[in-house]
């Protein structure tokens, strides 16, 4: 049976640089229109993929991210959608 709860909130200050480069890279890769991968987010960012792998953990244990499946291997996705990307 499943929950129409909200994903937790999280206050964007309790974040840190890190988690904040691989936020930004999700919520820019997935305006693609896939979810993006690991191996995408790397790329994005100025991290290794041992610090990407550490951060995607970090942000889908706080809810701050979801793993999805997509073709080609597992994807990331925001789980809160508070903001518009499409400018006013």
């Amino acid at each position: 049976m499943g929950t129409d709860r909200e994903p937790p909130y999280v206050d964007a200050l309790s974040l840190t640089d890190n988690d904040l480069y691989v936020y930004e890279a999700i919520a820019t890769l997935e305006q693609a229109g896939q979810p993006p991968t690991a191996e995408q987010i790397t790329a994005a960012c100025t991290l290794d993929a041992e610090t990407i792998g550490r951060t995607l953990g970090k942000l889908l244990d706080r809810g701050v991210a979801a793993a999805v499946g997509r073709d080609g291997g597992p994807g990331f996705t925001l789980t809160r959608h508070d903001w518009s990307s499409v400018p006013e």
